[in-house]
């Protein structure tokens, strides 16, 4: 299992929790914090109350929480309610995901900030993190998973509302969702991101070319983003390419050539073969980059 912790400035409550976590096997864990400075040591008081409880206090740098490491995390647990509040006005489409602390481990308080307390008060604090991460690993959620995970900009939002339906459930949908201008390469990295990093098993994006998305998405590592402009397109980026996130352009092809390429490229298989060895040395090309 995978947890992001996030508190403030990521120096006191957050990496107390991260190493509290890591302590348990088949845990990973990582931290943030919603008005982090870049880099800041955990404050002493934390690393005390770690080694008073014989854990390591590794060495840390604060950050802020990123599309990456919210992906990355089956759940995303804040210190506070107002935290998670935030977490959510950054990062909405991680709703399913992002909880208190106390809400994951089946309650619902907050964990109050220690800094510039005594170590008894940073130690009580641990105990009580330390408490809550017990409780919540002893209840085995897992984090949610998609079949597909959808976005577009406000030039393709029309279509894909219109694709939605046609994908394998259940489906995250990213937005946008209204005609307001936004900026195609935030939509493509949050969809990119959930199927290079196998939270969603395949991603639809839409924008007025299908163009713009397709470099963005391609940024990632593990996705393979295809512009798709007919059926047969759509055959081919899934048997000779592996494709795993389509992209279309709502204004260069209607809506029912659309659905056609999106009911294909969902039905076909990768071929595998020698177009396996060709994915593969696409694999080694991100690994040297």
């Amino acid at each position: 299992m995978r947890l992001l912790f996030v508190c403030t400035g990521n120096i006191c409550r957050s990496p107390m929790a991260e190493a509290l976590a890591r302590s348990h096997p088949g845990v990973e864990a990582d931290s943030a914090g919603v008005s982090a400075g870049p880099g800041m040591a955990m404050s002493e008081g934390a690393r005390r109350a770690l080694l008073a409880a014989g854990l390591s206090a590794p060495e840390h740098g604060s950050q802020e929480p990123t599309v990456g490491r919210v992906v990355w995390a089956d759940w995303v647990l804040a210190m506070t309610g107002g935290q998670k509040a935030e977490l959510l006005r950054r990062f909405p489409w991680a709703g399913d995901w992002i909880q208190t602390l106390g809400e994951w481990a089946g309650g619902g308080e907050d964990v109050p900030d220690p800094i510039g307390s005594s170590d008894q008060v940073y130690q009580s604090t641990m105990t009580e993190i330390g408490r809550l991460i017990d409780a919540g690993l002893a209840a085995k959620k897992a984090g949610p998973r998609y079949q597909a995970a959808a976005g577009a900009d406000h030039a393709g939002y029309l279509m894909k509302d219109r694709l939605l339906p046609l994908l394998p459930t259940p489906v995250l949908d990213i937005g946008t969702h209204d005609p307001s201008s936004v900026d195609y390469p935030n939509f493509a990295e949050v969809v990119a991101a959930l199927v290079g990093q196998g939270r969603a098993a395949v991603g639809l994006l839409v924008c007025g070319t299908g163009i713009g998305m397709s470099i963005a998405a391609n940024k990632l590592p593990g996705v393979r983003a295809a512009v798709v402009s007919d059926v047969s397109s759509a055959r081919l980026a899934r048997e000779h390419n592996d494709a795993n996130v389509i992209c279309l352009g709502e204004r260069l092809i209607g809506p029912v050539v659309a659905e056609d390429a999106l009911r294909e490229f969902l039905a076909t298989s990768f071929a595998g073969g020698r177009h396996a060895r060709r994915i593969a040395e696409i694999g080694a090309l991100e690994d040297r980059t």
